[in-house]
């Protein structure tokens, strides 16, 4: 009864994750469909996400790219990251 009362409670979260990974799914193969080449920048965008800087940090896949645009490394994913 208890696992049945916490799915319960779960299924609001995880409907509202499919949700947004449909939508960024849709907003991705529309961007791509669009424009073809914007495919290798967004798959650049998150390697630059998740990789290990020059300097040795590491910020790992947390979106903090948006705030690392300035960086040498990242200087042309103002594109990608404006969809």
């Amino acid at each position: 009864v208890a696992g049945v009362v916490a799915l319960a409670f779960a299924s609001p979260a995880r409907a509202r994750r499919r949700n947004a990974a449909e939508q960024l799914r849709q907003a991705v193969f529309g961007a791509v469909a669009d424009d073809p080449t914007v495919a290798g920048a967004l798959l650049r965008l998150a390697f630059h996400d998740a990789v290990r800087r020059a300097d040795g940090q590491t910020r790992g896949a947390d979106g903090s790219i948006q705030y690392e645009i300035p960086d040498a490394e990242n200087v042309r994913l103002g594109r990608p990251l404006a969809l």
